[in-house]
Parts: structure tokens; sequence; C-alpha cells
């Protein structure tokens, strides 16, 4: 049986990853300094199919002496802090000394960054995960780079949170909202993971979308749609966007908003509203290095959000 090492797989596209790794046989082992937030994919498949190592990226013998013992490697190490420091060790340092180990080793190693990485050049995120791609590349040279668009599903970071915050806003608010997406299902990015491991395809860059493509707005309009909510769609000024943004950026405030949004990292940072700018949909002309996957958002979201769905009982809807 075939061992998989899972850099990052307690966040919600590594969960999805690991659970069709495991699906198709394969011993997985789940690297993450938040051991209580993996706990739970250890109940994925049969005993000891999957195991929770707990430790610090910074720890290289350990990611060495994991490297060593695993077939093939998948890193899904990312975040969206403010910080340029931060974005860059998460980027570019973390996947490059992975990427470099598994070079040596031999391994397969698939890496994961993010489709537009290329195009939005005054975001930091952006080009944070571009010089990370580029750093992989130059260290191991067969490592597969997955760049997928918006990634949605049951608990992701986007629908989910904007459904939340529809329950008590009086709008949804947006920035930028004629900027293009083509939001690809979490579970067809899994298992098209899990199929270029099994498949041995190596020394590949592909970006991965979904069937349709939509504006911001139209994805507020959906979110308010599936979950009963009558309310408008609001276009934020650009300098009260940049000023919520600024705030948004403190930690305080995210700690503030986690019980409304459901995560720590900021609803809202100076460098989403740059990333915000642009059209990040794929380009069919280079067919060979795009994935158009076959799920749309109203195949799969409505019964994720189901849990929002206004009630009679509702009381500040």
């Amino acid at each position: 049986m075939k061992k998989v090492v899972v850099f990052g797989g307690s966040g919600f596209i590594g969960r999805h990853v690991v659970n069709s790794l495991v699906l198709r046989g394969y011993t997985v082992s789940v690297f993450t300094r938040n051991q209580e937030k993996a706990a739970r994919l250890k109940l994925i498949g049969n005993l000891g199919q999957v195991q929770i190592i707990p430790g610090d990226l910074s720890n290289s013998l350990l990611v060495e002496k994991l490297l060593a013992e695993c077939d093939v490697a998948v890193n899904l190490v990312g975040g969206m802090s403010p910080r340029r420091d931060v974005l860059r060790y998460l980027h570019v340092t973390v996947p490059g000394n992975i990427a470099k180990l598994a070079g040596q080793h031999g391994k397969m190693f698939v890496h994961f960054s993010a489709m537009g990485s290329d195009i939005a050049a005054s975001s930091v995120y952006a080009t944070s995960k571009l010089e990370g791609e580029n750093t992989v590349k130059s260290v191991c040279k067969d490592a597969v780079i997955l760049k997928p668009n918006l990634v949605f599903g049951d608990e992701d970071h986007f629908f989910s949170k904007f459904a939340k915050l529809a329950r008590i806003l009086p709008f949804l608010p947006i920035v930028e909202g004629d900027s293009l997406l083509q939001p690809v299902c979490v579970d067809e990015v899994a298992e098209l993971t899990s199929s270029i491991i099994e498949n041995q395809e190596t020394g590949k860059t592909l970006e991965v979308c979904g069937p349709k493509t939509y504006s911001l707005r139209e994805l507020m309009e959906f979110i308010l749609q599936a979950t009963a909510r009558d309310k408008p769609v609001l276009a934020l000024p650009t300098l009260l966007a940049k000023v919520m943004a600024f705030f948004c950026e403190f930690w305080l405030v995210s700690f503030l908003l986690k019980p409304l949004t459901g995560s720590s990292e900021p609803i809202l940072t100076t460098d989403q509203l740059e990333l915000l700018k642009c059209h990040i949909t794929a380009d069919c002309s280079v067919s060979g290095n795009v994935r158009v996957m076959t799920q749309s958002l109203e195949d799969v979201m409505p019964s994720c959000l189901e849990v929002y769905k206004k009630r009679q009982e509702d009381s500040c809807a």
C-alpha cells in the first residue's frame, strides 16, 4: 500500500484530498501543527490508514524523515495573512524546502498554488504564490503544480462565510463586483489530485476551474438566493473598502468576528482588494494546461448552504 504525506491536510481542501486518497487505498500521513483540528481525519478509512503527525514546518529533520518514508508528498500549506513575510514563508519558503527534499529523495511532489497568481501583479498573495511555483520548479523539475480557482463545497471559506454574514447584516457588501471567477468543486479538485498521483503524472502545471463563470455580484446573489434571504447586494466605495480592510487586518478585529465568520483570518485585507481587481478565469486556448471540471455551484452548494437558510423563527433576518 503506497504512502502519501499531506502537508496542510487538516484544511478545507486537504480534508477532501485525504479522503479521496484513502478511498483509493493509500495510507496517508497528515502533517499539521493543529492536532485537534486534524483529529477527525483519523475516522476516515480503516484503522490506522490515516495518521496524524503533529509538528512545525520549521522542523526540517522531521519533514525530511516523512519524505524519506513516503511515496508521494502533497503540499497544501497556505494562508491569507495580511503580512508579507508570513505569505512568503508559507507560499515560497515552505514549498521550496519540501520540494527540494522531495527531489533529493526521488519522491513525487504535488504542490497547490492558486489560479490567477500570474496575473494579479499588485497582490502580495498572488505574487508570493507565483514565486512559490517558480521555486518549486527550480528544485523539483518533476513536480506537479495545481492552481485551482475559488474552491467551493461544504464548510468552505467563501460561501459559508458570507452565508453566515447574511444572517445578521442587512445587506451583503461587495468590492469590484464585476470581477469574474470560475469556481470549482472541492470534491473534483480532490479527485483530480488523487488521480494524478495514481497515474504518476509528473512535471506539469494545471489550472483547475469549474464549468461556469460568475461575477462577484452574481456569487453574492447566489448565496442570498440559496439561503432564502431577501436582501440587497451593495457595492462599497473603494475608499470605504480600504478603510474597512485596514481595520480588519488587526488580530483583535478578526478574533471578535470569528463567531460570525467561523474563521480567525481577516474577513477582508488590503491585499485581497488588489486581487479582486482581476478576472480569474480559464484561458481555454491553452487547453492542455487547463482542467475544466463538471460540477457547478448550482449542483452542489444549495444543499451545503441549507443550514444557513432563513427559517420562520429567525428574528434578525
